[in-house]
């Protein structure tokens, strides 16, 4: 007899006021009055874990024709927190259940090894093995002048170091 396959539902938390839908802050029922507070994100999680999901959070996008006016007039998606901030929060009103996972879009190109693999699994001791990174090398030009480049490294070079980045974390989590 065959195992029955089991879904996994990924919630893609936004931590701003605005996600895939440009226009859904000017929605009544979208409640943006608590977006700074701590409560938030752990009501997320509890309602997250409730209904068995995993959840990730993201960075910021590139900006549409080389400046912010789409995102001033249509809103944007907008990220103001760092996804390793907001994680311990949702962790710590959910560290005795089993179904929500806690991950985090982190790039191999703008992070050293030593600190992703320090940090993620701590987060994963924190969490009792339920963090999660969504690795990615990053594409846009809007990352790498946020951590001080012009541009954004060519596609080969970001993955050339991004197999570097991994083999060094998975040699500093075994050692």
């Amino acid at each position: 007899m065959t195992k029955p396959r089991r879904r996994h539902l990924v919630a893609y938390l936004k931590t701003g006021p605005t996600a895939n839908h440009p226009g859904a802050w000017r929605h009544p029922a979208s409640p943006l009055h608590d977006i700074f507070e701590p409560e938030r994100y752990e009501h997320l999680a509890r309602v997250l874990e409730a209904g068995s999901f995993d959840t990730d959070t993201s960075g910021l996008p590139d900006i549409h024709g080389g400046n912010f006016d789409a995102y001033l007039r249509l809103g944007g998606q907008i990220s103001y927190f760092d996804p390793l901030a907001i994680l311990p929060l949702m962790a710590r009103v959910t560290r005795v259940t089993r179904h929500l996972g806690l991950g985090a879009t982190l790039s191999t190109t703008f992070s050293t090894p030593y600190y992703l693999a320090r940090t993620l699994a701590s987060l994963d001791m924190l969490t009792k093995g339920r963090a999660a990174w969504n690795v990615v090398t990053s594409a846009t030009d809007l990352e790498a002048r946020n951590f001080g480049l012009d541009g954004i490294p060519p596609k080969h070079l970001r993955y050339d170091r991004g197999d570097e980045v991994l083999e060094a974390c998975c040699a500093l989590w075994e050692s």
